[in-house]
């Protein structure tokens, strides 16, 4: 460079900027793009990510992953770099592999090597439509083109030697679009594609780019949604694509690059060494660190602080920041105070590096109001005030100062920089002096503060509250412990049960102070034990040597007394250490609780609450590891006062568990093994109790492929041999072939005999199950009871709300999920000699009504009344309700109408029915005539209704099908008569066949459209009347409507006048089909008469007309008639 001209030169023409880094990258058109590599910075985390999905699909064959990382986290760059690996083109692949690190390398080209397959690639923008449609057009199908189509043609594209890599990026914008529309269907096809690419054993790969978790997505979408995507979610692995703080550096030193000899004198001369050996020795005094790396990284970042380096990164994570964006706009952008404003502006001669008041400017120009806005807002703000108001005293030092501990403050957790005094004086370039003077001005000033645990400076919120002192103060007025205060363990799980056997239970444990009622409270807890919560771990805490005593000496009784078999208890180890802490705990919140300083000091209510958690997490991991330390009393131990680890106390759980529920029933589905099941889980039961109800003759209940009640099915039901057939064909529920399950059903049954014939709700039984030594969990109960019923069918009479149900309905599983209590069963006896008829009745309700039945009756009570029962209601519903039937049948009716109990039916209801001297052939004979009754009286109304509409629409009976004129007649008829009443009797006969539903149907509409099971006796007497008004009306309209539809339809009529009448006399008259033959055959008959009379036309006329006047008082019914 010609020094000539080195005081006109700026910082920005003697460092470059790689300017790729300005740019987003895009999947699709930087595809292959060997500039985008040259630039591609491939940190260990993102081959950590690579290997991961490597692992995956070779382990498990899972090939469907997300991508999840927040705006700008680099994960489209490493989309396009994996695209590189796989090129086709060998100077891409060559630029990709160059950017791996040794260590990887070779595990990752071993994979992905276009060297032994072809690779295709298959880049998708999301957008919020349906995902199906982004394949059918990037693969070019038909718009009708399908699932299956899609899938199909993605197959076609893999063999042995092809692979096919699909990515989507911005998938998010498929989920806002299904989250909005509300149809879970929308993103289903995704199930279905990571299944299938899952099953190509690594052929084809499937990755979608997040910019948050998959079910975060979710949250927006209704209920319905949001459950459908958690079970579609599980076909995803899901990689985090983040940067540590060391890649993030290192991808700052990428973009910079100083060309300047002078500059790159002064990056290593002495000065600026000594700054970055300061920040590198600050982190390593705090947190552990490779100081040899961290140091070539920082020293990279020139002409940036190494402190500046360390703080955009962490910008960067902040919530008002945008990850790698945050820190290539700082670095790229020409915002105010920013990196590419200070090289613009910094001449060569005059060069210092970017300093962290800088940054704290650069925050202040662009970030402000977002900072504010933040959780760290006030901090913010402070510093802000505390700024301005030094710059007005002219304080540049303490400036300095105060922006360097406000930006530690609020940007360096986790990072282990903290503002110790070496480190502000390196930063500041002050002797102890000078730093010790300004530090102390600002500390009275209560602007910083200094922290001995972190020994370092901190941003100070102005309190003046003295924590120490008020603990002090507290601790003064306790004088009892209560141990309520005492954060409770976790339970401890007996994990061997349940992996054996599938059922969760487990210990709790207690802390307890060790006092004179201690005993008492021991036998309390032994008391409150159930087959879910088997026993207890009770740790003592005793206060002095006289409950120490006390203690162990109760730890002996415990050991040997059957009095506590399900407590087992030792004295907390390190008890004086936690009686302090909890007093610290106590004196804490008593102070959050009662200090009214606090109310207007925000500053020094976060500080107490800081401390109380502070102490509670100390409690916490105290207790933790006394759990463990404790030596351990039980009769269940074979030695005394024993170590126990988490391991062993989870075995010696299971070994209670053994013995307390010793009938354990074996189920490992934990989706329904479980006291609460999920909502999922209770859809599954409830469609599995609906299959076990309708399709229980059904191989596998006639459910189809494999959704949650399938595997509920065969882990439940079909593992116990529950549901057999003996033909392959024919299936039933039979009792259980599983030892432990036949238990399960005596207990069951133990109940119900002993109710003595009582009705023993659904509640109860289950109740039983529960004790222990059955333990069985809620989850199973409505499964295991509609099993048990339907394998106890002849003996067993169901109940609903106290009303017997003759056959095991959908509506009895409703009633049993929601209130068991009002479910029931009740005993059916056994037939005894005096009862004999029941069999004879069997026998002939086998004979007249078994078509009607759908199986055999069994020879017992129960069923024998079912089929009765059932003959009964599926008669027509008319029947219930009619008075037109025998007095004795309308007895039998009435009995099997209130029906509800089959005991009392059978040997209550019906004996009542029969005369004493009846023997059983008369007995059932009086049941059969009465249903034979009751079963023929609704076709014999049909045939009555039959025979009336033939007779009135003038039609022969003669025709095969006499229906089929009426069909005729009413076709042509139909929207002709101008009145709409007789439309619709006319649309009814339109299709009418005269059969019984046909017939209901008419009777309905002349009754008032009155329903079949509403009827009664009045309505059929309307019916009929209304056939013969209607029919008249029907031929009316055919002649006015001069409607064609028989060539021997006629109507005629004659009007005459006698001198003693006013008013004419209209005869009308319809000749049909018929009567046709009749009324020829008398009118030639007259015709002849009055031919051989020798009467001329006038008087033959007037004969004919006197011969209707003797017609007039007949007119009214005969047309009636008609």
């Amino acid at each position: 460079m010609n020094t000539t001209q080195q005081s006109e030169t700026y910082l920005v023409d003697a460092i470059e900027r790689n300017e790729f880094f300005q740019r987003s990258v895009n999947i699709t058109y930087d595809h292959g793009n060997l500039e985008a590599l040259e630039n591609f910075y491939c940190p260990i985390s993102y081959e950590q990510t690579i290997i991961k999905m490597m692992q995956h699909i070779e382990q498990s064959g899972q090939a469907a992953f997300t991508w999840t990382g927040p705006y700008g986290s680099g994960k489209s760059s490493l989309a396009i770099f994996l695209q590189a690996l796989i090129n086709s083109n060998p100077q891409v692949v060559e630029a990709a592999r160059a950017k791996l690190s040794d260590k990887n390398k070779e595990l990752i080209i071993k994979h992905f090597s276009p060297e032994q397959h072809q690779w295709h690639v298959l880049n998708l923008i999301g957008q919020t439509t349906a995902p199906e449609r982004l394949f059918i057009e990037a693969l070019d199908l038909k718009n009708s083109a399908t699932t299956e189509d899609i899938l199909q043609a993605l197959e076609s594209r893999i063999d042995k030697n092809q692979r096919l890599l699909i990515f989507i990026d911005e998938l998010g914008k498929v989920f806002d679009g299904a989250a909005k529309s509300s149809r879970p269907e929308d993103i289903y096809f995704l199930q279905q594609l990571a299944e299938f690419v899952s099953r190509t054993q690594g052929k084809m790969l499937f990755i979608g780019v997040l910019h948050q978790s998959f079910m975060a997505y979710a949250r927006q979408a209704t209920a319905k949604t949001h459950d459908e995507w958690l079970k579609i979610q599980g076909r995803f692995v899901d990689c985090a694509v983040t940067l540590s703080v060391d890649e993030q550096i290192h991808l700052i030193s990428q973009v910079i690059e100083v060309n300047d000899s002078d500059l790159l004198d002064i990056r290593a001369n002495t000065k600026f060494s000594s700054q970055v050996d300061t920040v590198v020795n600050n982190i390593a005094s705090n947190r552990k660190t490779d100081s040899e790396k961290m140091t070539e990284l920082l020293t990279n970042v020139f002409p940036l602080h190494p402190l500046v380096a360390i703080l955009v990164c962490q910008l960067s994570k902040k919530n008002f920041g945008q990850n790698q964006r945050s820190i290539f706009s700082f670095l790229m952008s020409a915002e105010p105070n920013g990196f590419g404003y200070y090289i613009k502006n910094t001449k060569l001669d005059s060069f210092t590096v970017f300093t962290p008041e800088m940054f704290w400017d650069y925050l202040d120009s662009n970030l402000n109001s977002t900072i504010q806005a933040s959780e760290y807002g006030k901090q913010w703000l402070l510093s802000q005030m505390a700024v301005n108001r030094y710059e007005e005293l002219n304080g540049e030092m303490a400036v300095k100062l105060i922006k360097t501990v406000s930006l530690i403050s609020i940007f360096a957790d986790g990072t282990g920089i903290h503002a110790s005094p070496e480190l502000l004086k390196g930063i500041l370039a002050a002797n102890d002096k000078e730093l010790e003077g300004v530090v102390s001005a600002l500390e009275s000033a209560s602007i910083i503060f200094y922290r001995k645990f972190t020994q370092s400076y901190m941003l100070s919120e102005g309190s003046d509250f003295n924590l120490t002192d008020a603990i002090k103060e507290q601790l003064q007025d306790i004088n009892t412990l209560p141990f309520e205060h005492l954060e409770q363990f976790e339970p401890v799980v007996a994990k061997a049960h349940y992996q054996l056997i599938g059922s969760l239970r487990w210990m709790q444990v207690k802390l307890l102070p060790a006092t004179d009622s201690i005993k008492d409270t021991l036998l309390k807890l032994q008391q409150e034990v159930d087959a879910s919560l088997v026993g207890y771990y009770c740790l003592l805490i005793p206060k002095n040597d006289d409950e120490l005593k006390l203690a162990l000496e109760v730890c002996e009784t415990v050991s040997s007394s059957d009095e506590f078999n399900h407590i087992v208890i030792a004295v907390l180890d390190s008890h004086t250490t936690i009686i302090d802490m909890l007093k610290d705990k106590i004196a804490l919140s008593n102070i959050l609780k009662n200090e009214e300083r606090l109310l207007n000091d925000k500053i020094a209510r976060q500080e107490t609450e800081g401390r109380l958690v502070e102490v509670e997490d100390a409690l916490n991991r105290v207790l933790d590891k006394s759990l463990s330390n404790s030596k351990w009393y039980s009769k269940h131990l074979v030695e005394k006062g024993v170590l126990l680890n988490r391991f062993k106390l989870s075995s010696l759980a299971s070994s209670i568990a053994d013995y307390y529920v010793s009938k354990y029933f074996e189920c490992n589905n934990e989706l329904v093994n479980r006291n609460k099941p999920s909502p999922s889980a209770k859809g599954a039961i409830r469609e599995l109790l609906k299959r076990m109800i309708e399709n229980s003759d059904e191989p596998s209940l006639g459910i189809e492929k494999f959704p949650p009640e399938k595997g509920v099915y065969e882990s439940v039901i079909v593992k116990n041999g529950l549901h057999v057939s003996e033909d392959g064909e024919n299936y039933y529920f039979s009792e259980p072939s599983n030892e432990r399950l036949k238990a399960v059903w005596r207990r069951a049954d133990e109940v119900i005999s002993k109710s003595e014939g009582e009705l023993v709700s659904a509640q109860q039984i289950y109740d039983a199950w529960s004790e222990a030594p059955y333990g069985i969990k809620a989850g199973l109960h409505d499964i295991l009871y509609i099993a048990y019923i339907l394998s106890r069918h002849s003996d067993l009479a169901n109940y609903i709300n106290g009303e017997y149900k003759p056959t095991v309905q959908y509506l009895l599983a409703e009633y049993l999920i929601k209130v068991p209590k009002e479910v029931g069963v009740r005993e059916v006896s056994f037939l005894e000699g005096t009862q004999s008829w029941i069999h004879v009745l069997r026998d002939r309700l086998e004979e007249e009504f078994g078509s009607r039945l759908k199986s055999k009756i069994e020879d017992e009570p129960l069923p024998i009344a079912q089929a009765l029962v059932s003959v009964f209601f599926n008669m027509h519903p008319w029947i219930q309700r009619t008075n037109e039937l025998s007095v004795k049948t309308k007895q039998l009716r009435n009995i099997l109408k209130q029906a509800n109990d089959p005991n009392q039916l059978l040997f209550d209801d019906l004996p009542r029915f029969f005369n004493a001297r009846d023997n059983d052939e008369q007995k059932v004979e009086k049941i059969i005539q009465g249903l034979y009754e009751m079963d023929y009286k609704y076709p014999t109304l049909v045939s009555e209704i039959n025979t009336k509409l033939l007779d009135f629409l003038k039609v022969k009976y003669e025709e095969l099908n006499p229906f089929a004129e009426i069909n005729k007649r009413s076709e042509a008829l139909f929207g002709r008569s101008g009145d709409y009443l007789l439309d619709a009797y006319i649309a009814r006969l339109v299709k009418y066949n005269g059969s019984m539903n046909d017939s209901e149907s008419l009777i309905s509409l002349l009754a008032g459209n009155k329903p079949a099971k509403k009827w009664i006796d009045q309505d059929i007497t309307r019916a009929l009347q209304q056939i013969a008004a209607y029919s008249f009306q029907f031929l009316e309209a055919e002649v006015n409507a001069d409607v064609n539809s028989s060539p021997d339809r006629q109507k005629v009529g004659i009007i005459t006048k006698s001198p003693s009448s006013t008013t004419s006399q209209v005869r009308e008259a319809h000749i049909t089909s018929k009567n046709i033959e009749e009324v020829t055959s008398r009118a030639k008959e007259i015709a002849q008469s009055l031919k051989e009379s020798g009467l001329d036309l006038n008087d033959r006329v007037a004969v004919i007309a006197k011969l209707l006047e003797s017609f007039e008082d007949d007119s009214i019914d005969e047309k009636e008639e008609s």
